[in-house]
């Protein structure tokens, strides 16, 4: 797995992992496709036209096969950074300093790509992505772009984030003792709950009993409130939400 570490605007560092020549490969035979079924949709569509003589035919023509030739540039200004197959592929073209890309940006990148692609039947961008190490063909580097993987969006149920009420007052002051790998026990616990609301009291009553006695309290409170408890009140002392 390659990667490469983006510094914002603000400074702050974000370590993405840079698409492989594989996925970069299929995303481009997926265009290839989609764009080979769009000509040759075309051309049995308007076959009759396509034989008419003159200013009309040959206008119509530069119209319908004008997408093809813009593609690329097409979509990943519309798309945000993405073609048909980069999207299937899940990755997207993001600039090397955090910075949405621009115009000038997809035009370098699409302009290039007769050198990259086209003309070197795809040769040198993989010769290219090979040496480089930056996840860049040519016309990334001319661009100061690069292309990522992306990935999946975590929700809140996937994190030790939780939704605090707007006047919520913590309980347990101690709970901002614990870490997020214990957080991350609580979290596991209260999800098996919500999967199994049968789920075996023992078990949520040791989670009780090993959270209770690293923070040093004592409570009758019942174990399934408890752990909800705790897991609100270390996200009102770390900031969480």
């Amino acid at each position: 797995m390659s990667a490469i570490a983006i510094t914002t605007t603000q400074n702050v560092a974000i370590e993405y992992e840079t698409a492989s020549v594989s996925d970069r490969i299929l995303a481009a035979l997926l265009d290839v496709l989609i764009l080979a079924g769009y000509v040759i949709g075309m051309s049995i569509l308007f076959f009759g036209v396509f034989e008419a003589r003159g200013r009309f035919g040959l206008a119509l023509s530069v119209i319908l096969y004008l997408p093809v030739f813009l593609y690329d540039l097409i979509c990943e200004l519309s798309m945000d950074g993405q073609s048909i197959g980069k999207r299937q592929m899940k990755i997207k073209v993001i600039r090397l300093d955090g910075a949405q890309p621009n115009l000038g940006n997809y035009f370098l990148r699409w302009l290039f790509r007769f050198i990259d692609v086209s003309c070197s039947m795809g040769g040198i961008a993989i010769l290219t992505l090979m040496i480089n190490g930056k996840g860049q063909r040519l016309g990334d580097i001319a661009a100061g772009t690069t292309v990522i993987k992306i990935k999946p969006q975590a929700t809140l149920a996937d994190t030790i984030l939780t939704q605090l009420e707007e006047n919520y007052r913590p309980v347990f002051a101690q709970a901002a003792q614990l870490s997020d790998q214990d957080l991350g026990i609580v979290k596991e616990v209260l999800d098996a709950m919500a999967a199994n609301p049968d789920l075996d009291d023992h078990l949520v009553n040791k989670a009780k009993t090993a959270i209770a006695a690293k923070i040093g309290v004592e409570t009758e409170m019942n174990p399934r409130l408890f752990l909800r408890t705790v897991l609100k009140d270390y996200n009102y002392y770390h900031g969480k939400v």
